[in-house]
């Protein structure tokens, strides 16, 4: 399987295949952005079942969700409720 993880240091959500060595080199960066992967609290990945009556097959798609904050501004003291502190994020996979 592979494991999803938040790459604090580089605001980014990264990959590791747990078939691999835990290693730097064997880790990949699946996404990256300044301001909505601050600090990754939780990865989950949803399976999605579909069925197409049509051709009798089953499509499975999967869909990733990410949790993100901005807990370094409370750390810091520098906490702004006007600013988007808390993210609910998400993409296909794929």
């Amino acid at each position: 399987g592979v494991l999803f993880l938040g790459l604090v240091n580089n605001s980014a959500i990264g990959c590791w295949n747990e078939h691999q060595p835990l290693q730097k080199q064997n880790m990949d960066m699946v996404a990256q952005n300044e301001e909505t992967l601050q600090i990754i609290t939780s990865v989950k990945i949803i399976q999605n079942l579909s069925y197409s009556g049509r051709m009798n097959r089953i499509h499975k798609n999967e869909y990733m969700l990410a949790l993100s904050n901005r807990m370094q501004k409370i750390v810091n003291n520098d906490f702004n409720f006007n600013d988007i502190n808390f993210r609910i994020l998400g993409a296909n996979e794929g």
